[in-house]
């Protein structure tokens, strides 16, 4: 399976050449270097990817063995999930990465532009109006980053919510000699949660737009103070989920 886990993450990242299609050395060069991305959201995604990762292999080492047999159609139901949110979830990595990148690019782009404009003899006209009309496109500019900035981590954790019940059944009923894996992986998509809440709450606090006073998760609408709540809900869940795997583990005796 880890030849298999190595196609997914190359192919999702050959189509821009992004992070992902880096050597896991590189990525984590990228991380360490002095910019503000590849930061702490693109860092969580990866954590949330190798936490599904870890998942979908401990069901595979659970399934078509002589051993196991009678796991096999617990193991056929849990191992897709985890196949689907491994693949889903890397390509996370470059999304939040893009998304800040993005922010900050247009927070520069519009100062320089005002600076441009008012520059030039032939622009004086265009200078006049730098203050109002280049300040407010700057701001909405910005809006919008910090917009996708909130979406990409919520969108995070809500992939990582629905693995929790299909963790709890493999804890359950896994093979035992990778109850280590196991435990690793949970702890994985929790701190990956704990990435996404800290990013949604550093960005929802410095979004004005009136057009975002709403935002829609799962097909339901939540208003901004909703949303943080909404974001506390699922670290809550992270929490829980994880410790729960990790005292069904125990239980267990080989």
């Amino acid at each position: 399976m880890r030849p298999l886990c190595r196609r997914y993450l190359v192919q999702a990242g050959e189509a821009d050449g992004g992070l992902v299609a880096k050597p896991l050395g590189a990525f984590v060069q990228a991380v360490g270097g002095r910019s503000a991305a590849p930061g702490g959201g693109s860092v969580s995604a990866a954590a949330a990817a190798l936490g599904a990762a870890l998942g979908c292999m401990v069901g595979l080492m659970s399934y078509g063995k002589r051993q196991f047999e009678e796991l096999d159609p617990i193991m056929r139901k849990l191992i897709p999930p985890f196949h689907q949110a491994m693949d889903e979830l890397v390509a996370m990595v470059d999304a939040d990465s893009r998304a800040f990148s993005s922010y900050m690019v247009r927070s520069h782009w519009w100062q320089t532009s005002c600076g441009e404009v008012g520059a030039f003899p032939a622009g004086r006209g265009l200078a006049l109006l730098c203050p109002s009309i280049l300040r407010n496109r700057r701001m909405a500019a910005m809006q919008q980053g910090l917009k996708t900035a909130v979406r990409v981590p919520c969108a995070l954790a809500e992939k990582v919510s629905g693995l929790w019940p299909a963790l709890k059944d493999l804890a359950h009923h896994c093979n035992l000699a990778c109850k280590s894996d196991i435990q690793v992986g949970a702890k994985m998509l929790e701190a990956a949660v704990f990435g996404s809440y800290f990013n949604v709450m550093i960005n929802l606090k410095d979004i004005k737009d009136e057009k975002f006073k709403l935002a829609v998760s799962r097909g339901r609408v939540y208003a901004l103070d909703m949303m943080s709540q909404k974001i506390s809900g699922l670290l809550e869940e992270a929490k829980q989920g994880s410790a729960l795997v990790l005292a069904l583990l125990e239980k267990r005796v080989a």
